[in-house]
């Protein structure tokens, strides 16, 4: 049955974990996602059935443009860059470094 956004509906942990494990990211833009979403759907009455999953919607369509306004500070791009979008260069790295370890063992 569809409803109205309930009033304890808040971006979760578990909204925040399947949205950067799907590149959905830094945590700063989810919380400008989720303003934007709640917002819309107060201002229109929006109804559904499953508002997480309705977020995740609202996430992978870009609702409101919110990706195109979205400002990230410096901090968040080193982290986002950091902890989610590793290079092949890191992994390479990485890599000839345990390698060259392992070698003087």
């Amino acid at each position: 049955m569809k409803t109205l956004i309930p009033d304890d509906w808040h971006l979760s942990d578990k909204l925040k974990s399947w949205a950067l494990a799907n590149g959905f990211g830094p945590v700063e833009y989810l919380e400008k996602h989720a303003e934007y979403f709640r917002d819309y759907c107060e201002a229109t009455g929006a109804k559904y059935a499953n508002f997480d999953a309705a977020f995740r919607n609202c996430l992978r369509g870009d609702w409101g443009g919110v990706k195109a306004k979205f400002v990230p500070t410096r901090r968040s791009e080193v982290v986002t860059r950091q902890t989610y979008q590793q290079t092949e260069e890191d992994k390479a790295a990485a890599q000839a470094a345990i390698s060259q370890f392992l070698r003087r063992r």
